[in-house]
């Protein structure tokens, strides 16, 4: 018999498909608000392999100081939020498949249906060498609504076999121009 998919295991297979996306999304972390209203718990990650600042296991909502990530920002508001100071905020932060950190993060709402409130945050740390354009934040932002969905497929027994298809080709289109494509020797765009 086919079972719904919990929020935690749709954020876990999350997390094996964004793993392989590491050249798009350096690291990625799943947080999900408690039924409090007050505080998120993380649910996935990608990138780190470790304790990390950047990636707390829970945080609070109302961290008016922002010591962590704008939370309350996205929480309240339901947009989107760009942090462009990473390099300053921490250190270590997971590089991806690049040579460089990643000096931005776009914090989404992960929506749940029905419910005015977002049920989470997605933050996902960005490819150092590419502009986040409106094609970027599009792709992000598919990541984000597909985290929300509910969804009564049953649950794969390996990555490949029953995966939505919108999240079969997680990848970014590169810019085809040699002059925009990016080798891990090149700097970073700023």
């Amino acid at each position: 018999m086919a079972e719904s998919r919990t929020s935690s295991q749709v954020c876990e297979l999350a997390a094996q498909y964004l793993s392989n996306a590491r050249r798009d999304l350096p690291f990625t972390l799943i947080y999900m608000l408690d039924a409090d209203g007050k505080s998120l718990t993380k649910a996935a990650q990608t990138g780190f392999t470790g304790a990390h600042r950047a990636a707390p296991a829970s945080a609070p909502v109302d961290d008016a100081g922002e010591t962590v990530w704008p939370f309350r920002a996205v929480i309240e508001s339901g947009d989107a939020v760009l942090v462009e100071d990473l390099l300053s905020r921490f250190t270590a932060i997971p590089k991806g498949e690049w040579n460089h950190e990643p000096e931005s993060a776009t914090l989404l709402p992960i929506a749940q249906q029905g419910q005015p409130r977002p049920s989470g945050v997605f933050v996902a740390g960005l490819n150092p060498y590419r502009e986040f354009d409106d094609e970027y934040r599009g792709f992000v932002s598919l990541l984000a609504d597909q985290i929300g969905v509910p969804s009564p497929m049953p649950l794969p027994t390996r990555p490949s076999v029953g995966v939505p298809r919108s999240w079969q080709n997680w990848t970014v289109p590169r810019q085809s121009s040699s002059a925009t494509s990016a080798t891990n020797s090149e700097r970073p765009l700023r």
